[in-house]
């Protein structure tokens, strides 16, 4: 794909986990291509910190063992009855409005897997957390124990 110079679109450099950029085999599925987009795609909506959280990867792998599923961290993508059945997990920085950034991840995956398949897709997002400056922060020490 060539980059047009005049477009209106502003391309942002996400820095991926390295389980998205390993190469997918030649015989990859098309529910495993459209997990690593979603989550390609999900990784580059600003707002989103990241993608799962423990439980949902547990979730994740859990599906993968029972059936016809494929996912990386935080997404999970069913194939059922000629449906794509896509679930995001994101977790939001803080400030940003977590409706807005829910929505805009909707659309977004939504708009890259209809790029990859011709099969009906929904796509669900779950906020799992917001990840604000008080997450990194140590609480600074009290005055009475310095």
């Amino acid at each position: 794909m060539q980059h047009d110079p005049h477009a209106d679109t502003q391309v942002t450099e996400v820095p991926l986990p390295a389980a998205l950029t390993e190469p997918l085999p030649d015989d990859a599925s098309t529910a495993t291509i459209v997990a690593r987009t979603a989550a390609e795609t999900a990784l580059g909506v600003p707002g989103v910190h990241h993608l799962g959280g423990i439980a949902a990867r547990a979730a994740d792998q859990l599906r993968k063992q029972l059936g016809h599923s494929a996912g990386t961290a935080g997404v999970q993508v069913d194939e059922e009855d000629g449906t794509l059945e896509v679930q995001v997990a994101v977790v939001v920085s803080y400030p940003h409005p977590v409706l807005e950034v829910a929505a805009e991840v909707r659309q977004q995956v939504t708009a890259a897997t209809r790029q990859l398949s011709d099969l009906r897709t929904s796509v669900d997002v779950r906020v799992l957390d917001v990840h604000g400056p008080f997450d990194d922060e140590q609480s600074p020490p009290h005055p009475d124990h310095a």
